[in-house]
Order: structure tokens, then C-alpha cells, then sequence
């Protein structure tokens, strides 16, 4: 009698105890964005307590960074400058004169618009960029041009390129595919995590501490798992049905998640001392990287949508993008990742080759991409556009300039990069094939 009069509370505190754990755990996970494994698949790709990645294992492929500079760019006023020959010469591209373009020398092919922080920007990286010009996504609406420069197919229904790397080199990952936006559709072929409020990680990494201290003492926490461990063995033991299976591994799968962000947490930087949004993004998807948990993350930047006042206006945005690609570049540099990192920007089309009655500049469908890290060769420029900014045409073959060539899009730079992830020979990659075939040298 004695036996089951202690015994009652003890089991009354565990049901407690396991019910608010459970509660607050999935409370902060919706805050943050982040999927527990509660059924076999999240938007049909494997969720992450299918299997947990251990503390040394890593993607064998380079972590791929995307970064999306929302609402179209104007890569005449960054990367395929084209300025004016006089003061008074009708219907400007630009407003600033030919002669004030910047280049890092006189041999680099690189050339820059002479406005913002670019000069800052090319300066410190020319060597390590390869620029894209003139690539024509055929496209003036935003989804479709986000899609097509994300996927390198125009059609709806297919997923990023992102989604595909993580599918092909680290399905089970628990973090293989983060998104801060830009074009993230994964079509199932993996879960995406969204990471809002990064405060409360650390609430999902260590449910059991009340900040630095926990909630129960660390004798209390071991006889609770040891009697979860135990009432799992039993349900097992009890029901024959593979589904309870399953959804039980599954459980023990969630709950060894949070080990996983945990670790995490540990190769986060002090995110307080990174100033701009793309460098705090990118420091998460880093953090991931190293903990062997994450295989490509998306990251963006808004305002280029500058249909009118586009000089201040694009100049802002364009300060906004170049400032957060070197503070996250210099987090890749301390880290030692620069052979391990790719990154890609670019951005849903261009801006016309004129302004309009509100001194803005509305969409135009060429674009320009920009490629840094990741064994790629820098210092070098592949297509280009005509005074007006019309794309003009080129060898696929020999990446020159050719009169009676094709025109670059960008599926050319999509089939390219599966080819050089090994994505284009993966299963999944046969679903959503591409038009065009890989450039050879693209990279280098």
C-alpha cells in the first residue's frame, strides 16, 4: 500500500512533466518555423527523425547559399554597367557617365556601375566572382522570373534548385534545406525549415532548462527518460501494427532532434554582432553546414522594385545586398569555408533600359547572376548585353560571344549547376528535367 502511495505522485509528475515538455516544445517549433516529426513526411520529403545525422558527419557536397535580391535588380547599375556619354544624351540607361564605370583593372574583364557601395564590394572580391550577364529569363512578372532563375525551368510545379542538391546529397538531414524566402518550392522531395525567431532555439534545443538552469534536477531528468525509454519499449512490445512502429520511431526520432539543434546552437556566432540580414542568414545556414546538418539555405534581400525614384531607390538596395555578401563572406573566410561554400546570387529579372515618367524603371527580362567560392574560378565574366541591355548571343560550347549563337538563360546556368553537384545524375533529378545541357568551363 505503502508502494503504490508514493508511486501515484511519481507517476502523476512524469505525465506532467512529459505533457509540458511536449507542449512547449511544439509551441516554440511553430514560433520558429521548424517541423517536428509528427507523421512519416512533411510536404512528402523525409522528415528529420528519419535518421539523425551524427556529429561527424557533413554533406559531401559544398553548402549552396542563394541569395535572392527581391523584386528585380538592375544589373546595369552593378554588374553590366551601362552609363551615359554626355550630360545631355537623350534616353539614358543611366544617369551616371561612361568614363566614372569602375574596374579592378585594366586586364579584368569586371566592370561595375558607379553607384553605392559597389566599388567597395568589387574591389574586395573581383578576384573570386564570376559574373552572368546578359541572361534572358523571358519573363517581365516576378513569380515567374523568381521561379525560372531558382529552378532553371519556367513552368510551374518544380522545385528549387536547392531543394534538389538537399534531396540528392542529404535527404535526412535535419536542417538540409533553410529558406528566408525567394523562390523555396520543394514540391516534397524534402522538408523546408523556416527559421523565424531564432531566440527560441534555444527553447527547442534544451526544453529542460529555465534559461541557464533546469527545470529538474539532472537524477529527476534520467529517471524521466529512462521511464519514456521503458513505456516506448512497452508500447512496441504490446502492438504488433508496423504503423506503431513507425509513428514510435518517429517520436524517438523528434526527441533526438533536439541533440541535433543543439549542436546547432553551438557553432552559432554571436548573431548581435552581424549587422545586415543576409549575414545573419547566412551565419545560421553556416552554423547548419558545420553541424552536419544542413545542404543548401536560401537567403534574401528586398526593395529593388524600384519603379520609381530608381536611382536613390536601387542604390539603397543594392547597398543593402552588396554590405550583407561581404559581412557573410567574412564569416565564410574565418570559418575556412571558402571551398566549401557556393554561393549564387541574383534576382528576379532586370529593369528597363530606360526611366519611366516617375524617374523609376520598370521590369525588362535580362538578368545577371553572380557566383562566388565553391572552386569556382574568378575574376571572369561569361556573356554579355548590347548597349540597350538586349542579351546577345553566344557558343555553349566556348562560352564566347557569337553572333550566330543562342541566347543565355537560366536553365544553361541550372543544367550547369546539377552537373557540378552531381544532381543532374540523381533519380529525383529525372522528374524535373532541363531544356538546356551544361555549359562546359561555366565554373571554371
Amino acid at each position: 500500500m505503502m508502494i503504490l502511495q508514493s508511486d501515484r505522485p511519481q507517476r502523476e509528475i512524469e505525465r506532467r512533466a512529459q505533457a509540458l515538455s511536449r507542449r512547449d516544445l511544439l509551441r516554440a517549433a511553430g514560433l520558429t518555423g521548424l517541423t517536428l516529426a509528427l507523421g512519416e513526411r512533411v510536404l512528402g520529403g523525409p522528415l528529420w527523425g528519419a535518421r539523425v545525422a551524427s556529429a561527424q558527419e557533413a554533406p559531401r557536397a559544398p553548402l549552396f547559399l542563394s541569395v535572392h535580391a527581391g523584386g528585380g535588380w538592375d544589373p546595369t547599375s552593378l554588374c553590366d554597367p551601362k552609363g551615359r556619354e554626355t550630360p545631355t544624351a537623350p534616353d539614358p540607361v543611366n544617369r551616371f557617365a561612361v568614363s566614372d564605370i569602375g574596374t579592378p583593372s585594366a586586364s579584368s574583364p569586371i566592370r561595375w556601375a558607379p553607384m553605392g557601395q559597389n566599388a567597395a564590394f568589387f574591389e574586395a572580391h573581383h578576384d573570386k566572382l564570376l559574373v552572368v550577364n546578359g541572361v534572358d529569363t523571358s519573363t517581365n512578372n516576378h513569380n515567374t522570373g523568381t521561379r525560372y532563375v531558382h529552378s532553371g525551368i519556367l513552368e510551374e510545379g518544380h522545385p528549387s534548385f536547392g531543394a534538389l542538391l538537399t534531396a540528392t546529397v542529404g535527404a535526412a538531414l535535419p536542417l538540409g534545406y533553410i529558406t528566408n524566402g525567394g523562390y523555396d518550392i520543394t514540391r516534397g522531395v524534402v522538408p523546408r525549415t523556416r527559421l523565424g525567431q531564432l531566440g527560441v532555439i534555444n527553447k527547442i534545443a534544451e526544453p529542460d532548462l529555465d534559461g541557464e538552469r533546469p527545470y529538474q534536477l539532472e537524477e529527476v531528468q534520467a529517471h524521466l527518460a529512462e521511464h519514456r525509454a521503458a513505456r516506448v519499449e512497452r508500447l512496441r512490445a504490446q502492438r504488433d501494427l508496423p504503423r506503431l512502429h513507425d509513428s514510435l520511431s518517429l517520436l524517438e526520432g523528434a526527441r533526438g532532434g533536439q541533440n541535433e539543434l543543439r549542436r546547432l546552437k553551438e557553432n552559432l556566432p554571436n548573431l548581435n554582432l552581424l549587422r545586415t540580414a543576409i549575414g545573419q542568414q547566412g551565419a545560421i545556414a553556416l552554423a547548419g553546414y558545420r553541424s552536419g546538418l544542413t545542404a543548401a539555405a536560401n537567403l534574401s534581400v528586398g526593395g529593388f522594385d524600384t519603379h520609381g525614384n530608381h536611382d536613390v531607390a536601387q542604390a539603397g538596395a543594392l547597398d543593402n545586398l552588396t554590405r550583407g555578401v561581404m559581412e557573410l563572406w567574412a564569416e565564410v573566410e574565418r570559418l575556412g569555408l571558402e571551398d566549401q561554400v557556393l554561393l549564387m546570387v541574383t534576382s528576379d529579372f532586370g529593369r528597363t533600359p530606360r526611366y519611366n515618367e516617375g524617374n523609376g524603371k520598370d521590369h525588362w527580362p535580362i538578368t545577371s547572376f553572380l557566383f562566388m567560392g565553391g572552386g569556382v574560378v574568378g575574376n571572369r565574366v561569361v556573356g554579355a548585353s548590347d548597349e540597350r541591355f538586349g542579351p546577345l548571343t553566344f557558343n555553349p560550347d566556348t562560352l564566347a560571344l557569337d553572333p550566330a549563337g543562342v541566347r543565355l538563360t537560366p536553365a544553361h546556368i541550372h543544367a550547369s549547376l546539377r552537373a557540378r553537384f552531381g544532381v543532374d545524375a540523381a533519380p529525383v533529378s529525372a522528374h524535373y528535367p532541363i531544356r538546356e545541357r551544361a555549359l562546359p568551363g561555366l565554373f571554371g
